[in-house]
């Protein structure tokens, strides 16, 4: 049987609160005293540290262990969340960057092509215009610069693209004879393209694919020419 001091501790365990102390508290500990099982140790030599009092002490250093474990795993989760969350948004700025980089690509690509033709001794005199879309009125022979399809071509340190690059010549009539002198001579000056177009963006290679001529109509002929491009982008 337990001795009268005993049961007053049993009895006053069921009215404390929880002891708030470092680590979160057990909720064995009375407001504002020591646990019984160290006090009752230092009076008894350690008798109590076998009864109710000893029992409380240990639970509470096994529940505060628990607590502490507990709130390391807390911040353990809102660190691991707050990494994802600036992996995301760096994810996010990325991508925004590559498309905000497609579309200078784009821009530069097709206004360094036009300023080429529409300058050139050859093309820029025989076509009524160089256009980067098709035009609603214009009278043929004319060209289009077609917009460029590009890829990722980039490096570790630099945004890359890599592409097909058109131009479209429309002509009157059936005599193709100067339809191909035309494809001809915008097949040689487009790899001549300048390497820097601006914006940090520069030719790494531009080389010629292909060409054919076609009849698009009732009296009406076309050429397409096509090349590959590469370009990269300084930081």
């Amino acid at each position: 049987m337990f001795s009268r001091r005993a049961r007053a501790a049993a009895r006053r365990r069921r009215r404390w609160r929880l002891c708030g102390g470092r680590g979160g508290g057990c909720g064995s500990k009375p407001p504002g005293g020591r646990h019984e099982g160290a006090s009752g140790a230092r009076r008894s030599g350690g008798r109590a540290r076998r009864g109710a009092g000893g029992v409380a002490a240990a639970r509470c250093r096994a529940r505060g262990a628990a607590r502490t474990f507990g709130g390391g795993r807390a911040r353990a989760r809102r660190d691991f969340g707050a990494r994802i969350g600036a992996a995301l948004a760096a994810r996010c700025r990325a991508a925004l960057a590559g498309r905000v980089a497609a579309m200078s690509a784009h821009a530069k690509l097709t206004e360094a092509v036009e300023a080429l033709l529409g300058a050139h001794p050859g093309v820029g005199i025989a076509v009524n215009g160089v256009f980067d879309s098709p035009p609603q009125r214009a009278v043929r022979p004319y060209a289009v610069i077609e917009d460029a399809v590009l890829v990722d071509w980039s490096t570790k340190d630099m945004i890359g693209r890599e592409g097909r690059l058109a131009v479209g010549l429309f002509e009157m009539g059936e005599d193709r004879k100067r339809l191909r002198a035309l494809a001809d001579q915008i097949a040689a000056a487009i790899p001549q393209l300048p390497s820097e177009l601006g914006e940090g963006w520069r030719i790494a290679s531009l080389a010629f694919l292909r060409s054919r001529i076609f009849r698009e109509g009732p009296g009406q002929c076309a050429a397409v020419i096509e090349f590959r491009v590469r370009m990269l982008q300084a930081n």
